[in-house]
């Protein structure tokens, strides 16, 4: 019988957790750490609405983002409890979010010649294999050569298989054939995985957030240049296409005011009236 919340997190995490995509499940882990520390002796049917507010007014103070992703977990959570039958409501809903702003930095052509002459080979094509696809971190680091077709890359992005499906085949450019030849022309080259680490294998999650770490420590260090991150990439994808109907097809979105409100980050040029 799941008596506490402790035991409706391991069921959610054992059952739920594992259908969702890698770096989605490491996420969802590192989050259920989180509320199983302030929720997990509770008993699902004393949580209430006040105990969630409380928790996040105690997360939004240093992490607003992260605060809303959690209770976005805690109320999912707490729906499949009410299908378990260990809560009768979902105590999350009708609970206000923490206001957040949309990020707005944006990397221009001069940052980002500077950062990719500082880094690896390896990682050099990571980045303008961003800047050319505008695909996300996980799906670059999961490209193999079966997605390499006549035509171009074929790739279903990963954070949007469960809901719109699409399916994107980016066409050869010379620029992105370059950056795939150069890629693979780094050792071992007989491999699946068109970025990898020295032995071969994909690059992990924290493997990547350590060698980017380590390449924004050298980008800043004469105080020069600021720091940024991977994802900026792809916002300056979309941010460089003057087109956005087809910036939001690359990207994959289902709607172009996604791409707008949060991908698009230059000035608009607008002309006056007279």
């Amino acid at each position: 019988p799941l008596t506490t919340m402790a035991k409706v997190f391991d069921k959610y995490e054992l059952e739920v957790v594992p259908s969702k995509a890698e770096a989605t499940q490491i996420g969802y882990r590192y989050m259920l750490g989180n509320l199983r520390r302030s929720f997990g002796a509770m008993q699902p049917r004393d949580l209430r609405q006040h105990h969630v507010a409380q928790y996040r007014d105690k997360r939004k103070v240093k992490a607003p983002t992260q605060a809303n992703r959690e209770l976005q977990l805690l109320s999912a959570v707490c729906t499949k409890a009410k299908e378990w039958g260990a809560v009768d409501i979902n105590p999350l809903l009708g609970l206000a979010k923490v206001p957040t702003e949309d990020r707005e930095r944006y990397v221009d052509d001069d940052e980002y010649i500077h950062a990719r002459a500082l880094a690896s080979p390896m990682l050099g094509c990571v980045m303008d294999l961003a800047l050319l696809t505008g695909l996300r971190r996980t799906d670059l680091l999961r490209l193999s050569r079966a997605d390499l077709t006549e035509d171009g890359i074929l790739i279903r992005p990963s954070k949007t298989r469960r809901t719109t499906n699409v399916t994107i085949l980016i066409k050869w450019t010379p620029a992105l054939r370059w950056v795939i030849k150069e890629a693979l022309k780094i050792r071992p080259q007989v491999r699946r995985w068109i970025l990898c680490n020295r032995m071969g294998k994909p690059i992990t999650k924290n493997g990547f957030d350590s060698a980017w770490q380590r390449l924004m420590d050298k980008v800043t260090a004469k105080g020069e240049y600021q720091r940024f991150q991977f994802r900026d990439i792809r916002a300056k994808n979309a941010s460089d296409d003057e087109d956005i109907e087809v910036a939001s097809d690359r990207l994959g979105h289902a709607s172009q005011e996604i791409t707008k409100r949060i991908y698009v980050r230059k000035a608009r040029k607008v002309r006056p009236l007279r």
